[in-house]
């Protein structure tokens, strides 16, 4: 999970590949997670420079880049990334990004305004879970001992434990965090939320994986897919027809419907 990671100056919000030599610039990104992460220049997600990485399985949302390439972008001329069974959704646009001639190859995923490549998804909603969960911060304590901060809103009344897992979008700042672990009525986030959440701001609880009618349901590549997802569970053959390349048959994106 690459979660509130940012690049104040430069690019690649929460990666970048660059070196003078492509194959050391080129890792394999799998089953990855990448949420409000931001780049100051380019490559909210992932920015690459003569490497080519394989990208495979993972889902981005919510990364920014105040340039170009919200999820992943790419420049000079060695550079050529693979992205196969991913989901690029609700970043900053374009969700790919590319400068010079940049080879980005894009194949079973779900990249909203990206055409080329084969047996993806540009024009699809990936119907993540919707998550009818908020709160507003009635107050908001960071323990650095423990690394993380409460955040408070006596009016709810959550089951202990049901947001653990799930990330936590502060709306007025657009900060993402990883959710810990919740009681009814407070819910513990890792890291310092401090700077971006005062009482009475309202955040909410983004949940990313697929629900039962995604069209990312066994469109992805079964070849090139890792065998595990995201939560360390196996990739499946989901409901519904075998649109992907397969067997075996699984599911775009770094969560695997279940």
């Amino acid at each position: 999970l690459f979660i509130g990671n940012e690049a104040q100056q430069n690019d690649g919000g929460a990666m970048y590949n660059r070196t003078q030599r492509p194959d050391q610039a080129s890792p394999q990104v799998a089953s990855c997670v990448f949420a409000g992460n931001r780049a100051a220049r380019n490559g909210g997600g992932i920015c690459n420079s003569d490497g080519a990485p394989l990208i495979a399985g993972s889902t981005f949302s919510g990364n920014l880049a105040l340039q170009g390439g919200g999820g992943v972008y790419s420049w000079d001329f060695e550079a050529a990334p693979s992205i196969v069974s991913s989901i690029l959704y609700g970043n900053s646009t374009p969700n790919i990004g590319r400068y010079g001639y940049v080879q980005t190859e894009v194949s079973y995923s779900l990249v909203p305004g990206w055409y080329s490549g084969w047996a993806n998804l540009p024009s699809s909603d990936p119907e993540f879970v919707s998550s009818p969960h908020w709160l507003e911060c009635s107050s908001v304590t960071y323990d650095p001992a423990a690394l993380s901060t409460a955040l408070m809103d006596e009016s709810q009344t959550w089951v202990p434990g049901e947001l653990a897992g799930q990330l936590l979008v502060c709306d007025g700042t657009w900060r993402w965090f990883l959710i810990e672990d919740n009681s009814a009525s407070t819910i513990w986030v890792l890291g310092d939320a401090e700077p971006y959440v005062a009482p009475g701001d309202e955040c909410s609880v983004r949940d990313l994986r697929l629900s039962e009618t995604s069209p990312c349901i066994d469109a992805g590549d079964g070849e090139l897919a890792p065998p595990l997802d995201y939560l360390g569970l196996p990739r499946v053959d989901g409901p519904g027809d075998n649109v992907g390349n397969g067997p075996p048959w699984t599911d775009m994106g770094a969560y695997e419907y279940q």
